[in-house]
Formats: C-alpha cells, sequence, structure tokens
C-alpha cells in the first residue's frame, strides 16, 4: 500500500529518474551510479543493469576499456578504504564518492575545478 501511495504522490519524480540516462561521459570522465564491468571490452555495451549495481568486479579491477575516470557512488567508502572521506583508486582509474550518509556516515561532494579534485563533505547530524 505505501509502494504505490509512493507511486501515485512522487509519480513526476519516478518519471524523471526513470528518464536520466545510465552515465554522463566528458573528455575526462565517466560519471555511473555503480560502475563499469571491466571484464567487457565496450564498457557501454555493458548491461543495464551494472551500471546501476556492479560492485566487486569494477572497484577490484582494473579499468582498461577507457582511459577516462570513472566517478560512481553506490558502494560506501567505508568498504573501499574504511573510510568515510572520498575514495580515490592506486590507479587513479576510479572514484568513489558515497561516503555512507544513508548510514548514519558522510556526505560527500567532489568538486572537479581546474583539473583538481577538491573534497568537501558533511558529517551526519551537521547542517551544510
Amino acid at each position: 500500500m505505501l509502494k504505490e501511495e509512493i507511486r501515485q504522490k512522487y509519480k513526476h519524480h519516478l518519471d524523471f529518474l526513470s528518464s536520466l540516462p545510465l552515465y554522463r561521459e566528458t573528455e575526462e570522465h565517466i560519471f555511473v551510479h555503480a560502475g563499469i564491468n571491466p571484464l567487457i571490452e565496450d564498457w557501454k555495451r555493458q548491461l543495464p543493469y551494472d551500471f546501476i549495481w556492479i560492485r566487486g568486479p569494477f572497484y577490484t579491477n582494473p579499468v582498461v576499456s577507457t582511459n577516462k575516470t570513472v566517478i560512481f557512488g553506490h558502494t560506501s567508502t567505508m568498504d573501499l578504504h574504511d573510510s568515510e572521506e572520498i575514495w580515490f583508486s592506486p590507479q587513479g582509474d576510479k572514484i568513489g564518492v558515497d561516503g555512507g550518509c544513508a548510514y548514519g556516515q558522510h556526505l560527500n561532494c567532489l568538486e572537479i575545478s581546474g583539473g583538481e579534485y577538491i573534497t568537501h563533505f558533511v558529517r551526519n547530524g551537521e547542517k551544510p
């Protein structure tokens, strides 16, 4: 019942979210919810499921199908480097921004300015 109420009350939000692309690509970056499948030669042809749900295979393997940095969420940075702060992969091919806000941890923000990465965060309970 609650699910149907949400679908009706927030239909315009759900329609908007459903209309968004699975990734956004610039000259230097790929922005994606969960990641790209490193086992697929042409990452743009991967299953839509991987863009939204992939975890381990993505962040534990180098991204060789592109020379762009992949910026992603979905996997808490606590699971990547035992810290709420933004995670920069040792290879420089991935940046994880999910600070675990949904679980009472950081709300992270990555600012890209002049080729530099500037990190910001708000701790749970703080006002921005």
